[in-house]
């Protein structure tokens, strides 16, 4: 991945992929919360079905980054003015190998283990020491890292000669970072959150096949990210027993795609995707850290097919600006040297993706 510019609002990357089972590189502000909004190069064309089973997309293995990158500056000036650098860095790998079992010639099930190794480093937000558990647990640790696994289901099944439905479900996967046990609840806790959901194909004629599906991602169930921050003002500090988070709610997110083939070699495809707001306004606070707000996208993209057999894809992904003003987000008094106010966060993105890809 080459981070081509980014500030605090919007920044803008490109990915190279090699691997035809999906290398998919994201900025996790651009997604729906930290979730991508596709895996590879051809669902983030067009948003669709990268989520249901369809039987040629059961993949033996799925490879998929995460980044949340550093952002801000701070440097001491005297004993009460900082300015410098500050922020966060969050990576994920996931990788999946799965089975899929043909009950009938219309209905398949797929199993998967989701096996995923995550990576988080801070610096420069010493301020919170004060408000945690352990004090200096809390920035500056240098790079941690994580590992865990779960489980995914799915099924398809083709409804008609035209349409196909399916539905999906992926359980909690498990993650701590005991460098930065101080940050987050639970001493350290950052699990990946379940998420479950159903979609449609519907293929209208052999050029053209419109797509739509239904996901939620439930946030509010990974302690972390899910606890208010009204804990941390209660007197709760960080790092403790179902301790403060970000305060994030399960996000929902619908999802509509086209996909046209033009030409024998040539494919077009297009989409939009529509999520509710993880962060509400009373929680903008703590979300200056991973400012995830963007709730719409954009994204259009082609598949060009090689006279040898391999095929190149491309796409550029909008993710439309978004604002969230707090809401009495900093209440006066607590923390000390916290002041009282409000955070308002902004985002928005442009992704630009390409991979090559070879049957074999």
């Amino acid at each position: 991945m080459i981070l081509l510019s980014m500030t605090p609002s919007s920044k803008t990357l490109l990915h190279t992929s090699l691997l035809a089972f999906q290398i998919a590189p994201l900025a996790a502000h651009a997604t729906n919360g930290y979730f991508t909004h596709g895996y590879g190069a051809k669902p983030q064309c067009g948003h669709c079905r990268q989520r249901l089973w369809r039987g040629r997309y059961i993949q033996r293995r799925r490879h998929q980054d995460v980044f949340i990158p550093d952002f801000g500056y701070t440097r001491q000036i005297n004993a009460s003015t900082a300015t410098g650098s500050a922020g966060i860095s969050l990576e994920q790998l996931i990788i999946t190998p799965s089975l899929a079992f043909k009950l009938s010639d219309s209905n398949t099930l797929g199993l998967a283990v989701n096996v995923a190794y995550q990576q988080f480093a801070a610096q420069g937000i010493s301020i919170f020491s004060r408000s945690s558990l352990y004090l200096d647990n809390v920035s500056d640790q240098g790079v941690d890292s994580s590992t865990g696994a779960g489980v995914r289901l799915g099924w398809i099944g083709k409804v008609t000669p035209a349409l196909t439905l399916g539905a999906t479900g992926a359980s909690k996967i498990g993650g701590k970072f005991d460098k930065y046990k101080g940050l987050f609840a639970d001493a350290g806790t950052f699990d990946i959150p379940e998420n479950y959901g159903v979609g449609l194909a519907f293929e209208a004629s052999p050029e053209w096949t419109i797509a739509s599906d239904i996901q939620t991602i439930r946030y509010s169930q990974v302690s972390s990210v899910g606890n208010s921050a009204a804990k941390l003002f209660a007197g709760q500090p960080l790092g403790s027993a179902n301790g403060p988070g970000f305060g994030w709610k399960d996000v929902t997110v619908l999802k509509l795609g086209v996909s046209h083939k033009l030409r024998q070699d040539l494919t077009l495809r297009g989409g939009v995707s529509f999520a509710s707001q993880p962060v509400p306004a009373e929680e903008t606070f703590f979300n200056i850290l991973a400012p995830g707000v963007v709730q719409n996208h954009l994204s259009l993209g082609a598949t060009w097919t090689l006279p040898g057999g391999g095929e190149v894809t491309g796409f550029y992904a909008r993710a439309f600006g978004q604002t969230v003003s707090g809401s009495n987000s900093i209440p006066p008094g607590y923390p000390p040297g916290y002041g009282g106010g409000n955070a308002n966060l902004h985002l928005d993105e442009n992704i630009l993706g390409i991979s090559y890809g070879w049957k074999f």
